[in-house]
């Protein structure tokens, strides 16, 4: 097993501390992987309303969640209503028909409240997306 430096170790924890306290500070605007700048009104909105969902219903829960090995499907429904479950299905198919930027935004905005469900979703979403492309009406 190789030894991490303890520089490397340090480094390593000041920055989990900083994306943990950015994390925290729900009034910031700028993506933790991208800068907003470039971002349509739109897009913005996608991000912000995902990053309020995550602080509102899954940071609150997630670690009881995880804990008690709970599947919270009442919020998986909230965050379909909110167009999180079928962002690559076509609108033809009741889905929002969005692209690869906006699913970023959404899956990192969730990601802040509990990974666990912004996996969940996001496979979900990969699912929902083959049946969509390759499915018929049969």
């Amino acid at each position: 097993m190789r030894k991490t430096s303890t520089s490397k170790v340090s480094l390593l924890t000041r920055a989990a501390q900083s994306s943990r306290s950015m994390i925290q500070n729900s009034s910031r605007s700028v993506s933790l992987l991208i800068n907003d700048q470039n971002l349509e009104e739109d897009q913005r909105l996608i991000q912000k309303t995902a990053y309020e969902f995550a602080e509102q219903e899954l940071a609150p829960n997630a670690a009881e969640w995880d804990e008690s090995k709970h599947f919270p499907l009442d919020v998986y429904k909230k965050a379909a209503e909110l167009g999180f479950a079928g962002i690559y299905v076509s609108e033809k198919y009741g889905g929002c028909g969005l692209g690869r930027l906006e699913a970023t935004l959404i899956f990192e905005g969730l990601s802040t409240g509990c990974v666990g469900s912004s996996a969940y979703i996001s496979i979900h979403n990969m699912c929902a997306w083959m049946i969509d492309q390759f499915g018929n009406e049969e």
